[in-house]
């Protein structure tokens, strides 16, 4: 009977009354204590996978909503004659840091370029120019979201099916557009009124140009005027070409001056027959204008005076600015555009200074 109790006694430990708990009865990640109560292990409490407690100050900040809208776009959604040669831009009425421009041809073709953001003003210009004779999709990507222009550029661009060596061209200076000096129209419309001769010369890649004035009658070559000469240039960029400086010797309004470092450039029209989208930079030294100027005011305002003649021409707008020569801030800069220019049958002979005949004026 006794041996029966110590058989009986370790079963009734081992075995758990009504509504006790074992280990098995704990939940995952729980161990039972020696009290029988189911609690977190020790491994639980020092396991780096629990899972974390969330710190409201590590939650990321609301970003705030994007205010900049797209005001203009050039050239505009549709335009089909747009210059290959011709910047894009897109303006915002805000600056956006983020903002980018993607540019493709009709066949889905990225093109290579160059994008300026300054202050909303994106300017993106193509590396080797837009794809003559085409389709273009150009695409802006900024914090307000995304907006395509879709547009055509001319045929101008288009390889040359011409030979252009020893053509000649006449440039119609009088039909530009006087980008600068704007507020010296008055006087220097009419004074730029004149006609130039250009005479081709194509060696491999490399161009050169010939140049000469024309006389005012007959619109031939002024052969009491020397021609003047550009340093070979390079014409890989075919049929775009710019070439210069160099210093023209000019007349406006009766006063015999110079067009200082002055710049051509445009392009040619594929079948020869003229240049297209031809521009003209240079500079004009006030020392020698402003007599012209002050005999064009009625000599109300002695000009003769460098330092005077820039306070006359700043109350019109235009600021004297250094001289291509770096001998003084006294040169108005000069800008031509959309120059008319069309192949001539004329031939430009060069003529130097010292062969003027003594009979010229």
């Amino acid at each position: 009977m006794l041996r029966l109790l110590f058989i009986a006694l370790p079963m009734a430990i081992g075995c758990s009354s009504k509504g006790s708990t074992t280990v098995g009865d704990c939940p995952d990640g729980l161990t039972l204590d020696a009290q029988g109560s189911c609690v977190e292990s020790e491994a639980s409490v020092n396991d780096d996978t629990a899972t974390p407690t969330t710190d409201p100050d590590d939650e990321e900040p609301e970003v705030d909503p994007c205010t900049v809208e797209v005001v203009s776009t050039t050239p505009g959604d549709g335009e089909d004659d747009v210059y290959w040669r011709d910047a894009l831009v897109f303006q915002l009425d805000g600056p956006d840091e983020t903002a980018t421009v993607t540019v493709s041809d009709s066949e889905g073709d990225a093109l290579d370029g160059t994008l300026d953001n300054a202050d909303g003003l994106l300017v993106w210009t193509a590396t080797d120019g837009l794809v003559p004779d085409a389709e273009h999709i150009a695409t802006l990507t900024w914090c307000g979201g995304e907006t395509a222009i879709e547009f055509a550029t001319s045929s101008l661009g288009s390889p040359l099916e011409s030979d252009v060596d020893g053509n000649t061209y006449a440039l119609d200076l009088g039909s530009a557009t006087l980008v600068k000096p704007t507020g010296l129209d008055m006087f220097l419309g009419d004074a730029l009124d004149i006609q130039l001769l250009v005479g081709v010369e194509v060696t491999g890649t490399e161009l050169d140009f010939i140049g000469a004035l024309t006389d005012a009658t007959t619109l031939e070559q002024d052969e009491c005027a020397p021609t003047f000469g550009f340093d070979r240039v390079d014409f890989s960029a075919s049929p775009f070409f710019e070439a210069g400086p160099v210093d023209l010797p000019i007349e406006i309004l009766d006063v015999s001056l110079t067009m200082w470092g002055m710049y051509l450039s445009g392009t040619f029209e594929s079948d020869g027959a003229g240049m297209a989208e031809m521009g003209l930079e240079g500079a004009l030294d006030i020392r020698e204008l402003g007599p012209a100027f002050g005999d064009a005011l009625g000599g109300l305002i002695d000009l003769s005076d460098p330092d005077s003649a820039c306070s006359t021409v700043a109350l019109f707008g235009v600021n004297c600015e250094e001289c291509p020569s770096g001998d003084g801030d006294y040169c108005i800069g000069v800008d031509l555009e959309d120059i008319e220019a069309e192949k001539t049958d004329t031939t430009v002979t060069p003529i130097a200074a010292e062969d003027i005949p003594e009979d010229c004026e």
